[in-house]
């Protein structure tokens, strides 16, 4: 009967880690995501660098030199926002990953519950048959 019980309250914290699980994949594509996104910004920082610098113009140089710094300084900032929104998605999935560890220890620690109350009740049933079967051979050798 324990057993049972035991057995339901395994099979719903079995959910929990299964939905934790899932939030935790979730929060995890949420941050490769956004790693790539900052990637992708590094990668562009660099080839723009890379084709300005063959491109520099003769006349209006001065000019040229402030809009392009001005433009690396604005792709600078979004890849320092960046930086930090990939750290909020990683604390995020971090977070989900703790709380997926606590459901699975909590489904496991279930788990070897109801086992062990099965096999005290196995246990129990096999000295009851044994002291049934032991009565009825005392019975039997009594009664000739």
């Amino acid at each position: 009967m324990r057993a049972k019980r035991i057995k339901t309250i395994e099979e719903m914290a079995e959910k929990k880690q299964q939905d934790a699980a899932l939030l935790m994949q979730q929060a995890k594509n949420q941050w490769q995501q956004q790693q790539q996104q900052l990637e992708s910004l590094l990668r562009y920082r660099l080839e723009y660098q890379q084709k300005q610098k063959q491109e520099i113009p003769s006349a209006n140089h001065i000019q040229f030199l402030r809009e392009y710094k001005s433009f690396l300084d604005k792709i600078s900032k979004a890849i320092e926002q960046q930086k930090q929104v990939v750290q909020q998605f990683e604390q995020a999935y971090r977070q989900q990953q703790q709380l997926w560890i606590v459901e699975k220890k909590k489904a496991t620690a279930l788990s070897k519950v109801r086992e062990s109350l099965e096999a005290q009740k196995k246990q129990q049933e096999a000295v009851l048959e044994q002291k049934l079967m032991d009565e009825f051979a005392n019975n039997r050798f009594h009664q000739r």
